[in-house]
């Protein structure tokens, strides 16, 4: 019988500071991630580690990863990198989705060296630019797909890029499901030729040595990348099986982007160091279609015992029939990256019995700064309490940013964090400039307010990163090619609420005086320059004068507002019935950060229908709202 962990109590910030009174690094017990993962495996190498399923349909029979299979091949992967020349220093990027190659690939890269995850949707000069930045010698990418393949096209990135890394001195290609083992270059091929029981080189790698780099914006000509040391690495899975209770016998999704900081800071490492058992529904995760349309089959399948997904899948989920399904398994939630509209969460709990907790996490902390009480109250909206070790002010900044005062209890401000998830710095120092003070406190660029016990709210964010769908977008990538058009003036990208994905970028632009263009020609200018094919503005707004800071920056604030008020304008109007008026206003909001007013007025007797109408409407999106009768 598996032994069970046993953990402290979290009902409160009291809880939170008791467990602070021991020594961190007594509570990790483990200086660097492989010496964590080998020790995990050790619990039962025959247990089934991860169940895939290459074309995301949950009928298919799935490919199957014992712990010791996985081992062996981790050990494989750091073999193999050790010969092609990779040292404590140097770094292993690779473009792949979410499946089981990814494990030996980025466990056996930090085992060695420096794991570089990059987002293979990116454009491929915008990944030629990462690779260059970075400096990696090997990469490791999905081979050629076959015509039932899902798609994805990565290799034809890589053929298209060879030429554009100096870097790399090697690329491996990982066979696509479905396809046949390449000679050569294959890197099934050249792990056959490892030694699987175990590292055939000596490394000493400590808590303060980089793990991973992680890409998370800046445009083409300087990618901002992380630095994110085994310290973090660890300290966030530690902190995530506390925050949630894990055990070995939990059975788990793994079907996050193999880009993101989730998945090293704990959607598969966890599972590996816990003896936790994965489910992998494809290569695209969540993303097909088909997939999310048999969330709960599979999970009733597996056993899942962990609701989880990103505000924009659990929106979807609310849709999808739970009908009959067993729920007994389920006993923990969680969701991340950008807000969950209350009226899902509360959908939610009514299907499944459970709160949703909410996540807030930056890539430069490793992931999450918050975990909600498991054995306290769940606010709907909140991201709970800090977690252990790491500090988050609410402060008041001047127009530099610079702290002027920390903020009382509710009062909105600037979160600054410290804590031993947080990056020392990134690969790029100029990047540090104005992101740490002298203290070593580090400016998120969101927004909120913290409760006097502890419950922090992030309501907005001064920071201009659009997130669409949970991944970060840099509007730079949009503002850039637009000032390459001859009649632009000047631009701004922010994002729009939208139900599905969160947000969607738009841009807003101010024409050079007696110059003429319109939406169609600029997004028809910008689309084939902007190099990540999610960033390609829904709309494009031409204005006659750009709002401006003192300093004369172009005020973000000013047009996300804006945004937001054409959004539900556009939503709205149509829905309202003849004989009532709407007026809409969206503003800043002391307790919510922002805020949508709707005025509607007209005849009495049409008042009940159009304020249903419009709550429906607006239950979708995160943003608060009001509706006034005038």
């Amino acid at each position: 019988m598996i032994s069970m962990i046993d953990y402290p109590p979290i009902r409160d910030l009291a809880d939170i500071e008791a467990i602070e009174k021991e020594p961190l690094g007594e509570q990790l017990g483990f200086v660097n991630v492989y010496d964590y993962i080998q020790a995990g495996i050790a619990r039962d190498p025959d247990k089934i580690a991860l169940y895939f399923h290459p074309h995301g349909d949950p009928d298919e029979t799935p490919e199957i990863h014992s712990f010791g299979n996985l081992q062996a091949r981790i050990n494989q992967a750091a073999n193999l990198f050790h010969d092609l020349g990779i040292g404590a220093e140097d770094k292993v990027s690779f473009l792949l989705p979410n499946m089981p190659a990814l494990h030996p690939v980025l466990w056996g890269a930090l085992a060695v060296g420096i794991a570089s995850p990059i987002n293979w949707m990116l454009e491929p000069n915008h990944i030629a630019a990462i690779i260059r930045a970075v400096g990696a010698k090997v990469l490791v990418a999905l081979g050629p797909e076959p015509g039932a393949g899902p798609g994805i096209g990565i290799w034809d990135k890589v053929e298209a890029i060879k030429g554009d890394i100096p870097s790399v001195e090697h690329i491996l290609q990982v066979t696509a499901p479905g396809s046949s083992v390449v000679d050569g270059q294959s890197f099934e091929h050249a792990l056959a030729d490892q030694p699987a029981n175990g590292l055939k080189f000596e490394r000493a790698v400590g808590l303060d040595d980089i793990a991973v780099c992680m890409h998370t914006g800046g445009t083409t000509g300087a990618p901002k990348i992380t630095a994110n040391t085994h310290r973090g690495v660890l300290y966030q899975n530690w902190a995530s099986a506390l925050g949630s209770a894990l055990q070995p016998d939990d059975t788990v999704w793994t079907a996050g982007p193999s880009f993101h900081i989730a998945v090293v800071s704990g959607g598969a490492l966890t599972p590996l160091a816990l003896g936790m058992t994965m489910v992998n529904p494809g290569p695209l995760g969540f993303r097909h279609t088909g997939v999310l349309a048999n969330y709960w089959k599979l999970m009733e399948r597996y056993g899942i015992t962990r609701l989880y997904g990103v505000p924009t899948i659990l929106s979807s989920l609310v849709h999808i029939p739970v009908d009959g399904v067993d729920m007994s398994r389920l006993r923990f939630s969680t969701s991340s990256s950008s807000p969950l509209p209350l009226e899902v969460s509360y959908e939610l709990e009514r299907l499944t019995g459970l709160k949703i907790g909410l996540n807030w996490g930056l890539t430069e902390n490793t992931a999450s700064l918050t975990c909600h009480p498991r054995d306290g109250e769940i606010r709907h909206g909140s991201s709970g309490l800090r977690r252990p070790y790491t500090h988050i002010r609410a402060v008041r900044t001047d127009a530099d940013g610079t702290i002027v005062g920390d903020c009382t209890a509710d009062e909105i401000g600037t979160f600054f964090i410290k804590g031993p998830g947080l990056i020392p710095g990134y690969l790029d120092p100029s990047f540090d400039a104005g992101a740490f003070t002298e203290d070593g406190w580090f400016n998120t660029g969101d927004m909120g307010r913290i409760e006097a016990d502890g419950y922090i709210w992030v309501t907005g964010r001064t920071k201009d990163l659009i997130i669409r769908g949970g991944h970060n977008i840099d509007p730079r990538l949009i503002e850039e090619p637009l000032y390459a058009h001859q009649a632009v003036e000047l631009a701004g990208a922010v994002g729009k609420p939208d139900p599905r994905v969160g947000e969607l970028p738009v841009a807003y632009v101010q024409l050079k005086q007696g110059a003429s263009a319109d939406a169609d020609e600029l997004k028809a200018f910008i689309r084939e320059r902007v190099t990540e094919r999610a960033a390609n503005p829904a709309d494009i707004f031409i204005i006659d004068e750009m709002p401006l800071t003192g300093v004369g920056k172009v005020m973000k604030q000013a047009l996300r507002l804006d945004a937001a008020r054409r959004t539900f304008e556009d939503l709205l109007r149509p829905l309202v019935p003849n004989g009532v008026t709407i007026a809409l206003a969206v503003d800043d909001d002391p307790v919510h950060g922002t805020r949508a007013i709707v005025t509607l007025g007209g005849e009495i007797g049409l008042r009940g229908v159009a304020g249903a109408c419009v709550e429906d409407a607006l239950a979708a999106y995160a943003l608060h709202h009001e509706i006034i009768w005038n």
